[in-house]
């Protein structure tokens, strides 16, 4: 179920997550949807923070001493 998220970018996932959860909060489909709709909301969340933590991790690599560099 949550593999196909890798595959997608994060814009993608992104956009997913936010179509989910307004579903959510507009929705009168049955408990048992919600519930999996709120899941799959999670594995979106959680792998767009995998790719949030994953950028910055890079950009701290490429200025190791934390000081801001402007562009």
């Amino acid at each position: 179920m949550g593999d196909d998220l890798r595959e997608k970018s994060f814009e993608e996932n992104l956009e997913e997550l936010e179509g989910i959860l307004e579903e959510l909060e507009n929705s009168q489909l049955p408990l048992s949807d919600l519930v999996k709709k709120y899941e799959r909301a999670k594995l979106c969340l959680a792998e767009c923070r995998k790719r949030l933590d994953e950028a910055e991790l890079s950009i701290k690599k490429l200025n190791p001493d934390g000081s801001k560099e402007d562009f």
